[in-house]
This record gives structure tokens, sequence and C-alpha cells, in this order.
């Protein structure tokens, strides 16, 4: 889901995606419902981050714009994204580390693709705070290697869950359960 960011109007848009019917998630800073500045601690749906949120709209009021596609992903893993999020990128900032990155990271995430989403206006935010054109291109260099480690990070923090995960079944001798029905392809929606 999209909606104008709180005090930047038309310079910037805060994102939030939905999971299925009624699941949000989203960064809190740039929403308008959490007081967030420049270097704050970055927090998803309130906390630290806290479940998804439950509504026909984002805590944020934001509502939806696209789909994306469809996950297979439960609750739980999202969660566990969520969690590994937050130890990458603790700290807000309007120009990385913002509700777009995470929307961009869960997406790749939950999908595989992030073609379909719009287009991140870290610029807008630069030239909206005053930056100007060689604090844009020192923040742009900035932003793609910090998210290239981000998202390597990213990648090498699920595959160690998921030999943990493959571990802890093993060792317990249990099954993992999963509701089919309910998790099949659940809906991916900007």
């Amino acid at each position: 889901g999209t909606k104008p960011c709180d005090g930047y109007g038309r310079f910037a848009t805060h994102w939030a995606v939905r999971v299925g019917d009624d699941s949000w998630t989203e960064v809190d800073g740039g929403s308008g419902v959490e007081e967030s500045e420049e270097g704050d601690k970055n927090t998803i749906n309130g906390g630290s981050p806290a479940r998804l949120f439950r509504g026909a709209n984002a805590r944020s009021g934001s509502t939806v714009h696209c789909v994306l596609g469809t996950t297979d992903k439960t609750d739980g893993e999202i969660d566990e994204f969520n969690r590994n999020y937050l130890l990458n990128n603790p700290k807000y900032s309007i120009v990385q580390s913002n509700c777009q990155d995470y929307v961009i990271s869960l997406v790749q995430f939950l999908v595989g693709d992030t073609s379909k989403l719009p287009y991140r206006e870290v610029g807008k935010y630069a030239t909206g705070v005053g930056i100007g054109i060689t604090g844009l291109a020192v923040a742009g260099i900035a932003a793609f290697f910090s998210k290239k480690k981000s998202l390597d990070n990213q990648k090498e923090d699920k595959e160690k869950a998921e030999d943990e995960d493959e571990a802890n079944l093993r060792n317990k001798g249990e099954k993992k359960h999963r509701d089919i029905e309910t998790l099949k392809h659940r809906a991916i929606e900007i």
C-alpha cells in the first residue's frame, strides 16, 4: 500500500505490504503513526518487530496500490525476515533503510520479483531536504553498496535459518505443519 509521507507531501510516499487479505507489514518511519527522525531506532509494525498488523488498511493508513504476486511464506517466516531486517538496518534513515528499502527487500523475499514496485523516491527525499546533486550521488552510491551488503546478509541469514530449521526438525523428530489451504499462494500487494 502507499500514502503520502507525513511532512513530505508530494515529495515522498510511504510504502507498506499486504500479505493475503488483511495482514500488513511496514517500517514505521515516515508512516505518520510513529515519530521517526533520521538515526532513530528502526521499527516494524510498532515494534522491534511487532507481529503482522491485521486490517483493511495498513497501520499507517496506506491502501492497496497494486498486486505484486503471490507467496507461500508463513507469518512465522515473515516475522523472522523482519527480525533479520532490523538486525541489518537498526537505524531509520530517510535516504536509506527507510520504508521503501524495507518493501523492496521484503517483496524480493516473498515474491522474488520487485519489477512491479513503484519507482523508489530517494531523489525526491534528498531534493526535499536540500542535499543537492553531490549529496544525491554520494547517497546513491552509499545506498547501492549498503543495499547490496544488506541483500547478501539477508541471503546468508535465510540460508542459516533454513539450516537451523532443518537441524531442529531432525533433532526433535517433528514435522513442520502448515495449513496449506490458508498459506498457499497468498497475494502480495503494495
